[in-house]
């Protein structure tokens, strides 16, 4: 909806950076196509995120494979630009076969409670995309 008037999307397309231990995430990109035509872009950049899993705190035996509930900051690209909020990019991937327990992460918690971390630490991946 947008000033009150209902759009609809005819294409949506979704590129999430996913880091080396299959799970965890800086980001990624939106494209969303209207029926009008118009192409709206969206960049979303990680602010924190965390594992979540059916059963236990970081998956594991009888747990639905772990997604990563990643808070970030939505900015529209583009004809848009200007245009800023906050979203889930929210991505769910399967590299431990839905049953393994995830350990080895990079940016996302699998920890119960608040992360607490160098924010620096980053920063390779974010140079990697241009977002320095």
């Amino acid at each position: 909806m947008r000033n009150g008037v209902t759009e609809y999307a005819t294409d949506i397309n979704t590129l999430a950076m996913v880091l080396p231990d299959g799970l965890s995430t800086i980001g990624g990109y939106t494209q969303i196509t209207l029926d009008s035509g118009e192409i709206i872009n969206i960049e979303a950049r990680r602010i924190d995120s965390i594992v979540t899993s059916s059963h236990t705190p970081n998956g594991g035996p009888g747990s639905t494979p772990a997604g990563v509930e990643a808070l970030s900051r939505a900015r529209a690209k583009g004809d848009n630009s200007g245009l800023e909020g906050f979203c889930d990019f929210n991505i769910n991937v399967n590299p431990l076969n839905g049953q393994d327990s995830v350990t080895k992460l990079i940016f996302a918690n699998a920890d119960e409670g608040l992360t607490q971390r160098d924010l620096n630490a980053e920063a390779w991946a974010k140079r990697l995309v241009g977002w320095d």
